[in-house]
């Protein structure tokens, strides 16, 4: 029987639990040198009472990423049939542009939508259930996991680059 090559090989794999998504995620976003792509779901920027907004901090630490040279775009989903996340989407595409980063909506295109959740750095992966919003930062249960793998690194860019295409 013919073996058959399936997925990528040799990759380090580690679990990135709720509490710690937001540390790596930031120093995903500060010590990579050629780019950073997020393409998630859901960014909200609307501030909470209870915690600190983590998502304009990545944000901000974005912009610093950027001005350091690297290739840094983001790609929201958002929502077409729910208005209370597209308006959280919009309103972080506009805090965004604010900041001088290149990011767009996905669910505005007409050929496209997106429910995916990760960031790519350089050689690292950020993938998982992860949305970039209060409750995903606070009270809410998620798990990513963190891959270094080139190959896969580069097949996500690919397909990263085919929705900015699409993406308004």
């Amino acid at each position: 029987m013919a073996t058959i090559k399936f997925g990528v090989e040799n990759i380090d794999v580690g679990l990135v639990h709720n509490s710690n998504y937001y540390q790596t995620a930031k120093h995903l976003c500060r010590f990579c040198e050629e780019r950073f792509l997020a393409n998630i779901f859901i960014i909200d920027v609307s501030p909470s009472f209870r915690i600190p907004n983590y998502v304009d901090i990545l944000l901000n630490s974005c912009r610093d990423t950027l001005w350091r040279g690297v290739d840094v775009r983001i790609i929201i989903g958002g929502a077409r049939n729910n208005f209370s996340i597209n308006e959280a989407c919009i309103t972080s595409i506009l805090r965004a542009h604010d900041l001088g980063l290149p990011c767009k909506l996905l669910s505005n295109s007409t050929h496209a939508s997106s429910h995916k959740k990760y960031l790519i750095s350089d050689d690292y992966i950020l993938i998982g259930s992860h949305n970039w919003s209060p409750g995903a930062f606070s009270h809410q249960t998620q798990d990513s996991v963190l891959v270094k793998s080139h190959a896969l690194s580069t097949y996500l860019y690919i397909n990263f680059a085919k929705e900015w295409a699409i993406a308004s």
